[in-house]
């Protein structure tokens, strides 16, 4: 999940930079849901810090078996959420480009800001707009090398905004993420 190295248990004390996620079956057979535990590591890598603790539906087949595909996805999509935000941010800015606070004659600028939230080394981000249609192929943001819980944001443009749907929102689909 999330193309990172996975081992089968979180370990007490982390080596390194790292993600821990338990997931534990709770419920009733008739309604099966997913406990998931989300940590990741101090700045120093060795403890870990809660992040945030969901729960998930597990969807059953017509013969009663986990559809694991869809619990994969969903599980993989709140972890990404949790991990790194990508949203769009609305500014004003003058014929110079210069950003002003606000003003009748101040154009619409935007800017993409990406939040790293985690303890690893993001190289790259796909997304696509919130409301667009899951044909439609993924933006990609690569070769960035964001430092771990650091932010940054990239000028775009209104006509950009509007020709990849990101004006109702940006969702993250995968992430490059690296140790340090």
């Amino acid at each position: 999940v999330l193309g990172l190295l996975v081992e089968s248990k979180v370990p007490v004390r982390p080596t390194g930079p790292a993600v821990g996620v338990k997931v534990q079956l709770v419920g009733t057979s008739e309604k099966p849901e997913a406990s998931v535990q989300l940590a990741t590591t101090d700045g120093s890598g060795t403890s870990w810090t809660a992040v945030g603790k969901f729960t998930l539906p597990v969807l059953l087949d017509a013969t009663g078996k986990v559809k694991s595909e869809e619990f994969g996805d969903a599980l993989a999509e709140q972890l990404l959420k949790r991990l790194v935000v990508v949203k769009l941010v609305k500014t004003k800015a003058n014929s110079d480009g210069a950003l002003i606070p606000s003003s009748p004659k101040a154009k619409d600028t935007y800017a993409i800001r990406v939040e790293n939230y985690s303890p690893l080394l993001l190289n790259g981000v796909a997304v696509t707009g919130s409301s667009a249609k899951p044909s439609e192929p993924a933006k990609l943001l690569v070769g960035i090398s964001l430092a771990p819980r650091r932010t940054f944001s990239v000028p775009a443009t209104s006509e950009s905004v509007e020709r990849f749907g990101l004006k109702d929102g940006i969702k993250v689909l995968a992430l490059d993420l690296s140790g340090l």
